[in-house]
């Protein structure tokens, strides 16, 4: 019975206590910060908004709120509840199924024991904000009936983006890509990106959109979108293999930067075979005498993957060492700082911007149109992405009681728009009597795009014209 309550209490200390877990680049700040440069820097979301009627991109207004806004929900609310957290890391070097965070504190505080990584939480059907839900948000969007309803799918597509991309950014945190929790003390990384997020660059540094055709085929990582995380390229011991945008950001990440828990030479990279040469720096505020200034060590990356940046220093009170030797003799362990970090946040964090970009340009990648047949006896739906694609199409209007409904569906696989078997056969249908705007129709396709299932498209068309025309949501 003692056993019993002394276990319960345990746990409701877990549960109180994990909140003190420091939130991924702090929720409120830095990961609303790159979801909203990420939304403005997608050409293809940029697209489809105006062809939806929203001249104004994402500072259009949907659902009483600007679309950015809802992005920035998106990379905050992804950490709510916080046991949401422990399903954000993935480590690259170990099998998909194994690559999630394993730490029985949190399991316990959240009284949960699976061990999803952020890589397959971002695509799990227990996920509410997954991928596929924000494909059946916009599905709805673009098929509801009602105006308010498919706003409100509207902005849900956008919010579950938004946590997904947030998922993506986890993984430009060393600490995320590795089985590195930390409950009740913050990642020094994250905490060090919150206290100075009014520093950091967002440039973005944009994805190889072609790391969409290495994904791996796994169980666990059903959609392409697997790649911006994992390619399976990254082995542990061939840092070399990580250097550009064709390869997962947690393999980019694992391999070049240490994080709280894993700057010891047991681990298999970044080690000391990274660095060549020590560079020193002045200026820095002696903690003992705030009078005067110290020089201190700083150990420079400059090969095997990235490079040019500082990996590493050593404590203030050891100002000067000769060789990286001396650190194991003296048994001085080597830390991470405010300059580190400043290193580390400009090659991560433009990266973390980039790929949520990315994933923003891969979901609205598709292109469709509809326009007449060349005989004059019908239309005729083209395949615009170079993707194939095989699934259904339906056409939609709205009516004059403003309600959303069909005209048409049928089933095609057309081919990629440079393969010459791009068009759909000839398809006739009586246009309605009751169109609030004739001839103004929203063309919509659910099915196999490439190699992604459940791929949704939408456009929107004018008949019997060949040319789009704008029709706004609302």
């Amino acid at each position: 019975m003692k056993q019993g309550l002394l276990r319960n209490i345990i746990i409701v200390c877990f549960v109180f206590l994990l909140p003190l877990a420091a939130f991924p680049y702090d929720n409120d700040i830095v990961h609303p910060e790159i979801n909203e440069v990420a939304s403005r820097r997608s050409s293809n979301l940029a697209t489809v908004l105006q062809m939806l009627g929203f001249d104004k991109g994402v500072d259009s207004i949907v659902y009483d709120k600007e679309i950015y806004l809802w992005f920035r929900d998106g990379g905050k609310r992804e950490d709510e509840p916080v046991c949401r957290t422990k399903f954000h890391f993935h480590d690259p070097v170990k099998p998909f199924g194994d690559a999630g965070l394993n730490d029985i504190v949190v399991d316990l505080g959240c009284m949960n024991f699976n061990h999803y990584s952020s890589l397959a939480w971002a695509q799990n059907d227990d996920n509410l904000a997954s991928w596929q839900k924000a494909r059946l948000n916009y599905l709805g969007a673009l098929t509801g009936t009602d105006k308010d309803v498919r706003e409100g799918k509207l902005a849900d597509t956008f919010k579950a983006l938004g946590q997904v991309m947030h998922l993506v950014s986890d993984s430009s945190v060393p600490a995320h890509v590795r089985n590195d929790a930390h409950v009740l003390v913050a990642d020094q990384f994250e905490a060090w990106a919150a206290a100075n997020h009014g520093k950091l660059s967002y440039t973005g540094i944009p994805v190889n959109q072609s790391i969409f055709n290495q994904a791996v085929n796994d169980a666990l990582a059903p959609v392409p979108i697997s790649a911006l995380w994992d390619i399976d390229k990254y082995k542990g011991n061939n840092p070399e293999e990580t250097v550009g945008t064709n390869i997962g950001i947690a393999e980019y990440t694992n391999a070049n930067f240490f994080s709280d828990d894993t700057i010891s030479r047991e681990y298999s990279y970044p080690n000391w075979t990274s660095v060549s040469n020590q560079i020193e720096d002045s200026g820095i505020i002696d903690p003992r005498d705030p009078t005067r200034t110290v020089t201190r060590q700083y150990f420079k990356k400059d090969k095997h993957g990235d490079a040019g940046y500082r990996l590493s220093t050593v404590p203030f009170l050891v100002e000067y060492f000769t060789d990286l030797n001396q650190l194991e003799t003296l048994r001085i362990p080597a830390i991470l700082d405010g300059e580190v970090f400043t290193d580390y946040a400009s090659k991560l964090i433009p990266r973390a911007v980039g790929y949520s970009a990315g994933l923003l340009d891969y979901f609205f990648r598709g292109k469709i149109e509809m326009s007449p047949s060349e005989d004059g006896s019908g239309y005729v739906i083209e395949n615009k992405t170079e993707e194939d694609m095989d699934g259904t199409f339906e056409l939609y209007y709205d009516a004059t009681d403003n309600q959303r409904k069909q005209c048409w569906s049928g089933s095609f696989a057309l081919g990629a728009l440079s393969s010459g078997n791009n068009k759909s056969d000839t398809i006739a249908f009586t246009p309605p009597d009751d169109a609030k705007e004739p001839g103004k129709y929203i063309l919509v396709f659910l099915g196999r795009l490439g190699k992604e299932d459940g791929a949704v498209v939408g456009a929107i068309v004018n008949l019997p014209s060949s040319s789009f025309v704008l029709l706004s949501f609302a």
